[in-house]
């Protein structure tokens, strides 16, 4: 009878045991996705983080196939930021996400256009007057010379 009621208490603890861990996994969400260009291009290597309502931030990259994905998130609003080169910087921070929950978060990324600024600043205009010139070095080739008819 004594290992009867060992069976049953090892039994009690054991499903306790798994009760726990169960809730504790649902107490975490994932947050996935896939990155791709306006024509449907995968990006690969794309730069994703994400960041809660503390500011305490998580970052990966894009695998082969574009796609991303944080498990075990605690529940809540998240900003979700995307950098890759050439594109524009995509960021949302209406990324909600409830516990066990598993939210899909696909983003487009927009080809950024760069900007060059040129600056051009006037100097003197160039002189061909001889005092401006005493020292330059004139040179001449016989294809120039002209003989006066």
């Amino acid at each position: 009878m004594g290992t009867i009621k060992l069976k049953i208490g090892l039994l009690a603890v054991l499903l306790l045991s798994v009760a726990a861990g169960a809730t504790a996994q649902q107490s975490s969400g994932t947050l996935r996705g896939k990155v791709a260009d306006e024509f449907g291009g995968l990006i690969v290597g794309a730069t994703v983080t994400v960041a809660d309502a503390n500011g305490v931030q998580k970052t990966g990259t894009t695998d082969a196939e574009g796609n991303f994905a944080f498990p075990a998130l605690p529940p809540g609003r998240y900003t979700l930021t995307v950098v890759a080169p050439g594109f524009a910087v995509y960021e949302n921070s209406e990324v909600e996400l409830a516990a066990g929950a598993n939210v899909q978060s696909d983003v487009t990324l927009t080809v950024a256009i760069e900007q060059t600024e040129v600056t051009v600043e006037a100097e003197s205009p160039i002189s061909t007057e001889p005092e401006n010139n005493a020292g330059s070095l004139v040179r001449r080739a016989p294809f120039l010379d002209v003989e006066d008819e």
